[in-house]
Formats: C-alpha cells, sequence, structure tokens
C-alpha cells in the first residue's frame, strides 16, 4: 500500500507538473502541514478545498487556513483536482503530513496545484 500511495504521489505531480506554466508566485510551502479538512466543491465552484494546521500567511477565509485547488488555476485539470481530492482523502484520513505548491498571490483562497505526502522527499511524518 505505502509503495501504491507513493506511486501515485509521483505520478500525480508530474502529471501536475508537465500541464502546468509555473509563475513566479508558486512556491513550495516551507513546513509540514496537517490536513484537517477536506472539501469537494467541484459541482458547485470547480474547487476542492484543504483545511490546513499551521495555516499560511494570508490564506484564511472565513476563520479556516485553508487552501484550494481550482479548476484552471495554475494549471489544475479536472483529473488533478480528482488526485487532489484522493490525496487530501488519505494524509486526513491517516494523519500523514503534507507539502503543498501553492500561489502566494492568491490569497485568500491561496491556489494549490502540487500535494504530497510526506512532503514528497520523505521530510514530514
Amino acid at each position: 500500500m505505502k509503495i501504491f500511495v507513493h506511486r501515485l504521489i509521483v505520478c500525480i505531480l508530474l502529471a501536475t507538473f508537465m500541464q502546468t506554466t509555473l509563475a513566479q508566485t508558486l512556491a513550495w510551502t516551507s513546513g509540514c502541514h496537517t490536513i484537517l479538512s477536506v472539501a469537494d466543491y467541484r459541482d458547485v465552484e470547480s474547487s476542492v478545498y484543504l483545511g490546513i494546521s499551521p495555516g499560511l500567511p494570508g490564506c484564511t477565509y472565513s476563520g479556516v487556513n485553508r487552501v484550494r485547488f481550482h479548476l484552471g488555476a495554475n494549471g489544475v485539470t479536472a483529473d488533478g483536482m480528482k488526485g487532489a481530492l484522493a490525496i487530501g482523502m488519505v494524509a486526513y484520513t491517516t494523519q500523514k503530513q503534507v507539502k503543498l505548491y501553492y500561489d502566494t498571490s492568491s490569497a485568500p483562497f491561496c491556489n494549490t496545484n502540487l500535494i504530497a505526502i510526506g512532503g514528497g522527499d520523505n521530510t514530514c511524518n
């Protein structure tokens, strides 16, 4: 299972990276984050929201520290959103920490296009 999850993460990261033209405002989070909530708003506003702790500067909306995967933002596709939802749920249920690649200029929503359980390089528990 651990190998499958790792391979799934790598595939999603590579697919998203290949479809994305990275702007200068995109950055990996400097620390590791715990997923506190997962909200699927794909049918309502083409978004998946992840509540995170600790929060990121400026990424608080309605009192919740969160980031979002939004269709079309930073190259996020419908399939990428499905992957983000799956990885977010795995991280939430297992309490494994993640690192995120997000647009620092898109506050308060903080559009994200990459998520890596374990930080992608095993720097997160």
